[in-house]
């Protein structure tokens, strides 16, 4: 599972089955934090990063551990590829 199924993942319009799969995820409290703003909310790093008064780095550095946990456990998860097929045929 790469970024671009992750990313299309988390803008699944199915806000409950989402929030299902990130709880499967065992994500720092930072971390989801950090992805609802950024990849499910829509803010910018620099803009989270400023609200949380951190670098923009700490941002990037945090999402990008959240994205490898992400992909390690929905890499072979029945309802992620259900989720993604159905996204593509849209």
């Amino acid at each position: 599972m790469d970024r671009r199924d992750i990313k299309s993942i988390l803008r699944c319009p199915y806000k409950d089955i989402l929030e299902y799969l990130l709880n499967t995820v065992n994500l720092t409290d930072k971390e989801l934090e950090l992805i609802r703003e950024v990849d499910i909310k829509g803010y910018t790093e620099e803009h989270i990063a400023e609200c949380l008064d951190v670098s923009p780095r700490y941002v990037q550095q945090q999402r990008a551990k959240a994205y490898k946990k992400l992909s390690k456990v929905w890499k072979n998860n029945h309802l992620v590829e259900l989720i993604l097929k159905e996204l593509r045929e849209e």
